[in-house]
């Protein structure tokens, strides 16, 4: 079953393409990034000008909800417009590890988002769109296992790569 966000998007996807222009999407994921840390959204320690003048020119949300406080079960569900518990991938990818102290341990947990799900991208594909994924992934496999067009992915030596 598709769920909300995939369907939703579907619907802004049809009613955009009865004007005969698309939109271009650019979504952004930024791990430890606060909304208050870029300009758009009132920070006025951190300077952003090439985003805040993305917001100016496009959509700028003001509600939302994570899914959870971890990477991999977070892309996930943008993915697939899932909860974590309904893919069953919980944690970020290589997990905390199981201590035999513990009372309770981890249920079954996937390490990968499974390629069955129908995902953004794949969704994105059949209106016509090319997609692409730069940066950190973190759901143990090549994007283009997703339905990504092109991926450039991988663990970069610092935050701060290349000039660091």
């Amino acid at each position: 079953m598709r769920t909300s966000l995939i369907i939703a998007l579907a619907i802004a996807l049809q009613i955009t393409a009865t004007a005969q222009q698309k939109p271009n999407v650019v979504f952004f994921l930024v791990d430890d990034l606060g909304q208050r840390d870029v300009g758009c959204y009132g920070s006025q320690f951190y300077e952003t000008p090439a985003i805040d003048q993305l917001a100016q020119e496009g959509v700028l949300f003001n509600n939302a909800y994570s899914t959870c406080h971890v990477c991999s079960p977070s892309r996930a569900s943008i993915l697939t417009g899932k909860y974590p518990a309904r893919t069953n991938l919980t944690e970020w990818l290589g997990g905390r590890p199981e201590r035999d102290y513990e009372k309770l341990h981890h249920g079954e947990k996937l390490t990968a988002l499974p390629e069955e799900e129908q995902t953004l991208a794949e969704t994105l594909h059949q209106h016509g769109y090319a997609t692409a994924n730069y940066g950190k992934a973190h759901l143990n496999k090549d994007p283009k296992t997703y339905g990504f067009d092109e991926a450039i992915t991988g663990w970069v030596r610092s935050y701060y790569y290349p000039f660091g």
